[in-house]
Formats: C-alpha cells, sequence, structure tokens
C-alpha cells in the first residue's frame, strides 16, 4: 500500500478480496434499497421479478433507466469484483429487457479507486471498462449514489505515522461534531468517508470488520448511524467471510433520516427491530443487535427501574506495578509488604477475607498507588460469574476495576452485581474473541452496563460465602434463584425469569462452544 504502511508492514497487508457470491449479494442488496427508497411499496418479490426479467418490457425498461441515473463508486477496487459484478448484474438486467448500456454510461457511471496497479490489472481486460482512478480514495473528493466495497483491514500501529495523521485531518474535517480516535483502524475512516460522499438518498454497503460495534474507535461510527442516517441492515454470518482470521459483518446505510425498523440478519434468522430500540452508541452493538431478543431490547430501552453503572458507582482501576514477580510475594513478610487481592481465581467465594490472601504486595519504597475498593469487578471472566465483595479492603491489581456505591449500601450492591441479570449483560455487551474463550468489559464499557436502580435486597446468608460454581451448575443454585426473581419483581419483570435464563444458558452454551472450536 506504498507509502501509507510502516517500513515493516508487508505490502499487500489488509488486502483481503471478496469473494464473487458475496459481492454479488451486496450489489443486489444496495440496488434494492436504493429503487425502494424512491418507492416504500417495491417488495422484496417485486426486485425478484425485475432481476429475474419476469416483469414486463415497459416496467423493466422504467427499472433500468432509474438504474442508470444512478452513479456508483467501489472506494477500494483491488481485483475488482465489485465493479465487474455490477457491470455483469447491469448487463444482464437491461438483456432481459431488451436493451444494452452503453460503453460510454459504463465509463460515465461507474468508479474505482485504488492505489495498487498490479491489483486492477484485470479490470482492463473488461470490454466496457468502469472508471479506474489509481489515486488514494481517502484524499479523493468525489460523490455518488450507491457505494460498496471492502476496504481495506489495517490495524491502525500499520499505518504510516504521517499518513494516519494526514487521514484522521481530513476525515475529521468532514465530520466536525465527531470525536475520531487517532486510534482508528485504517476502515474506520472509510465508512466515514463514504456516508460522506453518499447523495442525498444514496446507500452504502460496505463488508467491514465487527470491531466497530464493540470498540472504543467504533463510538464515531455509532453516533453518526445513529444521528444522522438509516441503517438499512447489518449481516453477521457468525463466521469469518474470508480465510483470515477476521470476524466481518455487512453493513448497508441509507442517506436519510426517515427511519423506521433495522434489518439484523445471521445466518439462521433476519429480524426487524424498531428504530426507536437502537442502543446508546456508548454500548456494544454487536451485543445488542445480535445477541439480545426484541423483548429485552424493550426492556433496556423502556424500563425505568434501570440505570447505567456510572450513576450507581464509582469506578477506578487497579495496580499495575509495571513487574509483578519484583513486588509481589506468595507467602506473608512483616514490614513492607501487605496482604492484596492479585487474580480473580484467588477467590473461590464472593467474599474475600484478609485470611484468604494469596499474595502479599509491596507498599514501601514504590512507585505506584496501592488502589483499594469495596467491590471489585474481574476485567475478564471464564465460565462463572462472581464479582468481590472486598470485605477487608484490600489493595487490588489491575485485574479487578474498583466499585464504590454511592447510593445502596455494600452488601445490596455485591447482590445485585452477582445476580443473573448483570451475569445475562455481561453475556451481551462484553467483547469475545479472547483467548479461551473468555469475556470482558472494558472501564467504558462498563460505565453503561444497564443495573437495576435497587437500594435494598433480602439476601441469603449462604449466598456471599459459598463457592460460585461453573455456570453449569450456578445457574441452578437455590439462593441465586431467590435473589433473580427478587430482583426482576423489584423491577416489574417476574414474567420474564423463565426467558431470562433460557437466554443466559443458551448465551454460555454458544460462548463455550466456540472456544472449544
Amino acid at each position: 500500500m506504498n507509502n501509507t504502511l510502516i517500513q515493516t508492514a508487508h505490502p499487500k497487508t489488509g488486502v483481503v478480496y471478496t469473494q464473487k457470491s458475496i459481492a454479488h449479494g451486496m450489489i443486489r442488496e444496495a440496488i434494492f434499497s436504493r429503487l425502494s427508497t424512491e418507492n416504500p411499496d417495491f417488495t422484496t418479490q417485486f426486485f425478484a421479478d425485475y432481476f429475474d426479467g419476469r416483469l414486463m418490457k415497459a416496467v423493466g425498461q422504467k427499472l433500468n433507466h432509474k438504474l442508470r441515473s444512478f452513479s456508483y463508486l467501489d472506494p477500494s477496487t483491488g481485483e475488482g469484483v465489485f465493479l465487474i459484478e455490477l457491470i455483469n448484474i447491469m448487463v444482464t438486467l437491461h438483456t432481459h429487457y431488451g436493451e444494452t448500456p452503453s460503453h460510454d454510461w459504463i465509463e460515465s457511471h461507474i468508479t474505482g479507486f485504488d492505489i495498487d496497479k498490479e491489483a486492477i490489472k484485470s479490470l482492463s481486460t473488461q470490454s466496457s471498462p468502469p472508471n479506474i482512478q489509481i489515486y488514494d480514495y481517502l484524499l479523493s473528493s468525489v460523490s455518488a449514489d450507491i457505494i460498496i466495497g471492502n476496504p481495506p483491514y489495517v490495524r491502525q500501529e500499520l499505518l504510516n505515522h504521517q499518513y494516519k495523521n494526514q487521514i484522521h485531518e481530513l476525515v475529521q474535517k468532514l465530520h466536525i461534531d465527531l470525536a475520531i480516535s487517532k486510534r482508528s483502524d485504517l476502515y474506520v475512516y472509510f465508512i466515514l468517508k463514504t456516508l460522506n460522499d453518499l447523495n442525498d438518498k444514496g446507500i452504502c454497503t460496505l463488508i467491514i470488520p465487527n470491531t466497530w460495534l464493540d470498540s472504543d474507535y467504533g463510538k464515531c461510527v455509532r453516533e453518526i448511524l445513529t444521528n444522522q442516517f438509516e441503517i438499512v441492515s447489518i449481516s453477521d454470518s457468525h463466521t469469518k467471510h474470508f480465510n483470515v482470521d477476521i470476524n466481518t459483518v455487512i453493513l448497508t446505510v441509507r442517506k436519510q433520516q426517515a427511519r423506521n425498523t433495522i434489518q439484523i440478519k445471521n445466518e439462521q434468522s433476519v429480524k426487524s427491530i424498531p428504530y426507536s430500540l437502537l442502543p446508546k452508541p456508548e454500548l456494544s452493538w454487536s451485543g445488542s443487535l445480535f445477541r439480545t431478543p426484541g423483548w429485552l431490547l424493550d426492556i433496556l430501552s423502556n424500563n425505568q427501574h434501570l440505570t447505567s453503572l456510572e450513576n450507581q458507582f464509582s469506578i477506578s482501576t487497579g495496580i499495575i506495578t509495571g513487574n509483578n514477580k519484583k513486588y509481589y510475594m506468595d507467602s506473608p513478610i512483616n514490614g513492607s509488604y501487605e496482604p492484596g487481592i492479585k487474580s480473580p481465581r484467588d477467590s473461590a467465594s464472593i467474599i474475600f477475607h484478609k485470611k484468604d490472601t494469596l499474595s502479599w504486595i509491596k507498599n514501601q519504597k514504590i512507585s505506584y498507588k496501592l488502589k483499594r475498593a469495596p467491590i471489585l469487578w474481574p476485567d475478564l471472566r471464564g465460565y462463572r460469574h462472581m464479582v468481590v465483595w472486598n470485605k477487608d479492603n484490600l489493595p487490588f491489581e489491575h485485574t479487578f476495576y474498583g466499585l464504590t456505591p454511592s447510593t445502596m449500601d455494600v452488601q445490596s450492591a455485591v447482590c445485585i452485581l452477582n445476580s443473573s441479570w448483570m451475569w445475562l449483560m455481561v453475556e451481551l455487551f462484553g467483547r469475545r474473541s479472547l483467548g479461551g474463550g473468555a469475556i470482558r468489559l472494558v472501564k467504558s464499557g462498563l460505565q453503561h452496563l444497564p443495573v437495576p436502580k435497587l437500594t435494598n435486597i433480602d439476601v441469603p446468608n449462604s449466598f456471599f460465602e459459598r463457592p460460585i460454581e461453573h455456570w453449569k451448575t450456578e445457574l441452578s443454585k437455590e439462593d441465586r434463584n431467590i435473589i433473580d426473581r427478587q430482583i426482576l419483581s423489584s423491577m416489574g419483570l417476574e414474567d420474564t425469569y423463565n426467558n431470562m435464563m433460557e437466554l443466559l444458558r443458551d448465551l454460555m452454551t454458544k460462548r463455550s462452544e466456540k472456544a472449544k472450536s
């Protein structure tokens, strides 16, 4: 990618070509979405009849004329699979209805950008080649009615520093109200640039990594889609579209704000959700859109007994010593060391006492600050959900976030945080694809986690002291069930208990199975 990458990066970094079948499906969806903008009664069956040549000749020609009025763009052409397939589709549609798109029309209405001269060689062999610009799309000034593509998948740390600053400045000027992170991967700049370059009512269909759905740097994309565009559909196969370690989604967006529903697609199903249930940009969209059923989305959006965790707790980060081998000991030492909590594995039960200590941390002549909090939220978790009650206020490592309740007593707070409701929220909004099947919530996700606004909970005595088991055993524990039903009843959700537990078990099963595969 020429001077866009650091010197040590492979020249083909980020280049992943799209399968023809995927390109065909994306083009078909983009054309349908653009045509249906003009006519809300334009059904999928009518479109299928048009696409397959079953309409009356005059009707088909009228639609062809409409397609010829649009401009088409691929911002990262590569070998040209999108443009070649688009031209083939146009030729086929016109042939169905006794027409032929002219060479001049193809060259003037279908445009592709790429910086790799070698990659686009195959396009020159086309009998009617499109307009190819050997130029960086991110530096261009262009607009289109339909934009379809597969942006390069380049992590931000592989981008040349000067180039990264250049594209950040250019794209930031296009979206002055957005806070675009300089830690954004390259494809994020492509998304934001294509959204800017859409004509009114235009359609953008991109196959992109799914990291924007959850990451901090993806918040700007979630925000602009929420406030300024209509999301037509998001498709997630829950597999990799390519033979590389990249999980992808196909995003289709329309440049208008007459928004009703969003189609969410995966391998097994298609569901439509009201735009009013689109989650806040701060929350994980992959969890909200792909893992959360409609009945629960409605609760998360409208239940008055829920609030964000940051409204109920102050959140602090743990100790970072820089060298745990140097500053931790595995046996008690008098003087300059004191008991600490180093890992979630240190505790079998919710309550952690000083007598349970497995690690002692140096507390004198140190460069770090000892951190303490009454409640410890694990950064990573495996197959049990346990939030630690730090009964003796011991210093804690950065493997936890420290929580201090502001509106309730510690015991009630610990109870709520260890409930199956909070466990379910972690499974829905936590980040997956971690080693060993683990799941995590970084601080920005933890802040916005939906928490019940309760102040007092009656807790069975056994709950805090007994070991917290693997999920297959833990979810059947009677004391847990008593707590869960009490919390749901206080929220007016007692009728959802069985559905909630079934969903939680299903999510845990899928995460476990994925870790084995």
